[in-house]
């Protein structure tokens, strides 16, 4: 008798937003042999049954959703449950206006087998009461306080505002979410009810707050490098000196994030039974709100985007497990199904952008609560402290660096990466993002990365005088899952000594995912020396949102340079503009220079000539009088 033994994969397809199933999506799978397999479910649930071990790739896809990769590995006894979140394309979460101690909890309930909408589910928090709509929404509002370190003894403590919540209809067991930190802002929740008797009881859990020192898991990263500390010191140099020298001008390193994450739920510590798959932005824009305080100023919410992002990414490509990347327990990095619009527009506004020690390669960004080498009574993992008003862990490769703005906390972390309470006071003394993660992370020799940069730069014309004015084309690739608004597009000359900028052409320019051609103009002064100069672009992150490239606040991202590309012809004295074009009489030749139409008439009509003028040309004429017209332009000229 022959036993075959099948494995099991039950996906739900949902919405991303809300939680509800998409029916109308088709699946691509990849089996192990390579064989392609094509299937159009017809509703949300979607079962895959196998008996051939090893690596299934699958591919959902949904109109005006976002693709979504993934795989899994079979084995003798795999069966997965796995939920599917698609990112709506189109989807955009308006502002709502709410006073500085005012929550406003809203979300979406669904039947946890149809996944379909639940109306009439009552929502109790603490005293107040709402119930979903027909279309499974609910909102209701609370005043509520920013949480603080209670600093009455050395140890760590976060005084916060924690709340049961009860969801409850006839029919479905009730769900109880224990503990949930509530913070002034905008919380989204999506909850889904199982038919039947009963409760279920879930304890909310924060990684900022509710994080145990025990489960700060010790893994060294790279150590620091001579290179890493070049880069620091010339990135200071430019991040402190209000004189841009394009020479110092480093490239931030490029990493495409991945598209995708396997984020394992249900778990015990890092040991899970359920996966949820979703896109990376997703997750942070999900997640970023469950390590770090979703009312804390933006800048801090930006700089912990990054760290979160980052974290994720390396467990992409390092996965703690043959189905799941990473686990969404304290024992990894936080995740929840909820968020706060904060931590979403933060993740949004540095979409893509991440921690990496090299080019194409991402860190595992570590952080913690309070990396400030004050050890106190308790929870301090920091076998080796730098002491109070100091941040890192030397004897674990991460070198002490001045953090004045935490003297007097007690440690509570592993003194490695960000200071998550450090970025909150950084941030309310006016830091930018981009600053804390330099800050925490260069020592190490780790830098910002980019998920965007040039791929060719062509300008018209290139053979130009003095005062004139040609177009550049960037071209720029975009890894990042949604578009960039706050990037800077500038330009300069170069002739190996000396630099030539103008800086009234620079433009701000809107980045969108994947390829695309940007351009700007740039005006050669009057005075410019006739030779041929290095075109050098530079695109950089507009951090202080002025519309300007300045130092110190901007970030520069990439550079490209063509050398002896823009040549600079000397002026004549009697040179003469029309059109795009300028000439001049020399002798018995009239010398055409740029670019465009041109069409030369004797005085009773007769073309002498009609060309397109590409650069420059001389024409031989005899003495007399002749019409030039270019553009709707008439010149009367005349050869001596």
């Amino acid at each position: 008798m022959i036993f075959i033994t099948t494995s099991l994969i039950t996906f739900k397809v949902k919405d991303a937003f809300t939680f509800f199933g998409v029916d109308d999506y088709n699946v691509v799978v990849r089996d192990p042999n390579g064989s392609v397999l094509n299937y159009k479910p017809g509703n949300s649930i979607f079962k895959f049954q196998v008996s051939k071990k090893g690596k299934y790739e699958f591919e959902f896809y949904a109109n005006n959703y976002h693709p979504l990769k993934t795989y899994f590995i079979i084995d003798d006894s795999t069966n997965l449950d796995v939920d599917i979140l698609l990112s709506s394309k189109t989807f955009k979460l308006e502002e709502v206006n709410l006073m500085p101690d005012e929550v406003l909890i809203e979300g979406y309930v669904s039947d946890n087998s149809s996944l379909k909408p639940l109306s009439n589910v009552k929502i109790k928090v603490g005293n107040l009461i709402t119930f979903t709509n027909e279309k499974g929404y609910f909102s209701i509002k609370l005043l509520t306080f920013n949480p603080y370190e209670d600093e009455s003894l050395r140890e760590y403590k976060v005084i916060a505002d924690r709340k049961d919540i009860y969801f409850s209809k006839p029919g479905y067991k009730d769900y109880v979410l224990k503990n949930v930190l509530i913070v002034p802002g905008r919380k989204i929740m999506r909850i889904s009810l199982e038919k039947g008797q009963g409760s279920i009881i879930s304890e909310y859990k924060h990684g900022l707050v509710d994080r145990k020192p025990y489960e700060y898991i010790i893994k060294d990263g790279l150590n620091s490098t001579e290179s890493g500390i070049y880069q620091r010191e010339k990135l200071e140099k430019i991040k402190n000196d209000n004189t841009i020298n394009e020479t110092d001008v480093i490239p931030l390193p490029f990493f495409d994030p991945p598209g995708s994450i396997r984020v394992g739920t249900n778990c015990s510590c890092t040991s899970c039974s359920n996966v949820s798959v979703m896109s990376l932005e997703n997750y942070v824009a999900t997640g970023l709100d469950d390590e770090w305080i979703a009312s804390w100023n933006a800048q801090s919410l930006r700089a912990g985007s990054l760290a979160y992002r980052a974290y994720g990414s390396w467990h992409v490509l390092n996965p703690i497990s043959n189905n799941y990347d990473i686990c969404s327990t304290t024992c990894c990095q936080v995740w929840n199904s909820d968020q706060y619009q904060s931590t979403m527009n933060a993740a949004i506004y540095t979409s893509g952008f991440a921690i990496s020690p090299s080019s194409n390669s991402v860190a595992r960004a570590e952080y913690s609560a309070e990396n400030n080498g004050l050890v106190g009574q308790l929870n301090c993992v920091n076998s080796c402290p730098c002491g109070d008003g100091y941040a890192g862990s030397p004897c674990t490769g991460w070198p002490c660096i001045s953090d004045n703005v935490c003297s007097g906390q007690a440690c509570f972390g592993h003194g490695r990466g960000m200071c998550q309470w450090g970025t909150y006071r950084w941030g309310n003394s006016g830091k930018f993002w981009d600053w804390m993660a330099i800050h925490y992370y260069s020592p190490k020799g780790w830098h910002i990365s980019t998920p965007m940069g040039f791929t060719n730069l062509s300008a018209n014309p290139t053979n130009i005088q003095p005062s004139q004015t040609f177009t550049i084309y960037a071209s720029i690739y975009s890894g990042a899952q949604h578009s960039h608004n706050q990037i800077m597009l500038g330009a300069s000359l170069y002739d190996g000594a000396n630099w030539i900028s103008d800086p009234p052409n620079d433009v701000k320019i809107n980045v969108t995912p994947g390829n695309g051609t940007y351009q700007r103009q740039f005006t050669t002064p009057n005075n410019i020396a006739a030779k041929c100069y290095d075109l050098v672009v530079m695109i950089w992150f507009d951090i202080d949102e002025n519309n300007k490239i300045n130092s110190p606040a901007d970030l520069p991202i990439d550079k490209i340079t063509k050398t002896n590309y823009i040549c600079v012809s000397a002026v004549k004295q009697n040179e003469v503009s029309i059109g795009n074009l300028k000439f001049y009489i020399k002798g018995s030749k009239l010398v055409l220079i740029g670019y465009g139409k041109v069409n030369l008439y004797s005085t009773d009509g007769k073309v002498i000539i009609s060309d397109e003028i590409k650069g420059k040309k001389e024409l031989n004429l005899k003495k007399g009088v002749y019409i030039l017209k270019s553009e709707k332009i008439i010149k009367v000229i005349l050869i001596p």
